[in-house]
């Protein structure tokens, strides 16, 4: 485990700090403990696995996961591979991520569309996804959560290329119960391609519309003004 991972775990009282100590929080119940690992990192949650048997899994059952990492910091590899050394190392397999409705995906590295898909493939029941990374759907087969579950889908950093109007396209085709869209393009798109861009999301077609009641398109990233609605 990483240092700065290890020496948080023991702050909180989830390892032990000598050999006859005992993890305070080792003894309480899954439900609070995942709460507790719900305001670590993702690479660190997972990290936890390493811990004891009974930590193995219980990071599975963290409600929210968040991924997302910066290119000043890390590899172009190393942190697409993290989570799964991590797991390889705890002798684990990518496990169902059943209890998790919340999956935020802030990915610059390039090589990063396995992890996409296999995340999605493994929440069932995600109700949000909020993405930032140009995707390729090419491979891609459609997740359970499209059809019964997902209702709130977030596209941030979107350059209109036609892999991002792809992608976007392929969760209003299949998002049955989608509610909410939300795409936010970069900073310095030309208003004539904002224009393209607006038009070509708008002729998607959308697999929930008797259900989708927020339809947003934010330009210029942060200003009001720049916001249209479908």
């Amino acid at each position: 485990m990483a240092k700065g991972c290890r020496h948080k775990c023991q702050k909180l009282g989830l390892i032990k700090r000598k050999p006859d100590g005992v993890g305070r929080i080792s003894n309480l119940p899954d439900d609070i403990i995942c709460h507790i690992l719900s305001f670590l990192s993702t690479t660190e949650v997972v990290a936890t696995s390493i811990l004891s048997t009974r930590w193995k899994s219980l990071w599975t059952l963290v409600p929210t996961l968040d991924f997302e990492d910066d290119w000043r910091c890390f590899s172009r590899t190393s942190f697409v591979n993290v989570v799964g050394n991590v797991l390889t190392f705890a002798g684990l397999e990518y496990p169902e991520l059943i209890s998790l409705v919340h999956l935020k995906l802030h990915l610059s590295i390039m090589d990063s569309n396995f992890l996409i898909q296999l995340l999605l493939a493994k929440c069932s029941n995600l109700e949000v996804l909020d993405i930032a990374k140009e995707v390729d759907t090419a491979n891609y087969t459609i997740p359970g959560c499209l059809f019964s579950r997902l209702t709130v889908f977030k596209f941030r950093e979107f350059k209109c290329s036609e892999e991002e109007l792809e992608f976007i396209g392929y969760i209003l085709e299949n998002g049955r119960v989608l509610r909410t869209l939300m795409i936010q393009m970069v900073h310095w798109l030309r208003p004539k391609k904002i224009s393209r861009a607006v038009s070509k999301l708008c002729a998607l077609p959308k697999s929930s519309k008797d259900y989708l009641t927020s339809y947003q398109i934010l330009d210029r990233c942060v200003d009001p003004s720049g916001i249209y609605g479908f």
